[in-house]
């Protein structure tokens, strides 16, 4: 049985993608990308990701995470504007099984200040295009056209989502063309 490749990077939006996976019984393997030269975000990820593994797992939810993959980025300049979206490229194509993977499937959404730049870094669209030439995989961002406000909303109405989302940093507020408004962790 194939399962989807998530990139879970301990953040919002993947670890609520991951979440719903699982409470919908779905059976799923996860990625994250150390970024060597990003180490002060990649530190509370990691811690992030500790939580919200034995969160999952007092839930029982953590049976549904199948595999786990940590792909170590070498640093690059590029990785300080954008580190998980600028190199989950080459983490796809080191862990992407096609005999194993049906999908890869990415926490990002619109009013995300990620689809904002996502398109002028030349690096991603290289390296997203070598992924479809190389694994014939499917990209797919099944949280494109959820806003922030709903995902919260959902975290918030259930007691396993609540204690996940204590664990992660968020900001409420949909970020604006110009970037975050810095007055949140980002």
């Amino acid at each position: 049985m194939k399962v989807p490749l998530i990139l879970w990077s301990g953040g919002l939006d993947s670890t609520y993608l991951v979440w719903d996976r699982l409470k919908n019984n779905h059976i799923i393997d996860t990625l994250y990308i150390d970024v060597e030269n990003n180490s002060e975000n990649n530190t509370h990820e990691q811690n992030a990701l500790r939580n919200l593994k034995e969160i999952f797992s007092a839930s029982k939810y953590a049976a549904g995470i199948r595999e786990e993959f940590i792909y170590n980025s070498p640093a690059k300049n590029y990785t300080r504007v954008a580190p998980q979206p600028a190199i989950w490229g080459e983490g796809v194509l080191w862990n992407y099984q096609i005999d194993k993977h049906s999908c890869v499937e990415l926490g990002y959404i619109r009013d995300d200040v990620f689809w904002h730049f996502r398109d002028k870094i030349t690096a991603y669209q290289k390296l997203q295009l070598e992924v479809h030439l190389q694994t014939q995989v499917d990209i797919l961002y099944p949280l494109e056209w959820i806003p922030k406000t709903e995902i919260i909303k959902q975290m918030r109405d259930d007691p396993i989502g609540r204690k996940l989302l204590k664990n992660v940093r968020y900001c409420e507020r949909p970020a604006s063309k110009n970037g975050p408004c810095g007055k949140c962790p980002s």
